[in-house]
């Protein structure tokens, strides 16, 4: 299993470099820089899975949050018309 360090430096290679990641996440690559890199924030995960195509997934990025949950909660969000 890869460490949340770990899956962050597969993340920037998918997307080709640091700031092609911020890019994609709407940031600032200095933003980026900032980051702890052992505990990424928690509302990026879901956004570097979707970037990454799925091949990062979020609980590789931060495996201390329960993401069944809170993809469960965020679908019966986007399911309310």
């Amino acid at each position: 299993m890869l460490s949340p360090k770990d899956a962050l430096e597969r993340a920037v290679k998918i997307a080709g470099s640091k700031s092609a990641l911020a890019r994609g996440l709407g940031i600032t690559p200095w933003a980026l820089s900032k980051w702890n890199f052992d505990k990424i924030p928690e509302e990026r995960c879901l956004q570097i899975e979707e970037l990454t195509g799925l091949k990062v997934k979020a609980e590789q990025l931060r495996p201390d949050i329960n993401w069944a949950f809170i993809r469960s909660t965020k679908n019966s969000k986007t399911s309310v018309i």
